[in-house]
């Protein structure tokens, strides 16, 4: 949308949620007790993903990536909205 590469934008973005969720990790740690068994592997999952996202990307075309991204925002939008809507109906 502001003309940016596609790597740019989805660093961008990946670093944002990185972000996000350390300083979440880091507000929750004190007042609630933190699962590493359910953190650990979800951490590790994330981590294969970036390494084996990063060997397709540099494979496939980048206007197949930038369509694959928009739609996926498109997806997890439309999802968030639904489920807002639904608890907004039934809490």
């Amino acid at each position: 949308m502001l003309g940016f590469p596609i790597s740019i934008a989805a660093a961008t973005s990946l670093l944002v949620i990185a972000i996000k969720a350390a300083v979440a990790l880091m507000f929750r740690s004190g007042s609630i007790a933190v699962d590493w068994g359910i953190v650990t592997p979800f951490t590790a999952a994330a981590i294969v993903g970036v390494l084996g996202g990063r060997r397709i990307a540099d494979r496939v075309p980048a206007r197949q990536l930038t369509a694959a991204l928009g739609v996926g925002v498109i997806v997890v939008g439309l999802w968030t909205g639904l489920d807002a809507a639904r608890n907004l109906i039934a809490p």
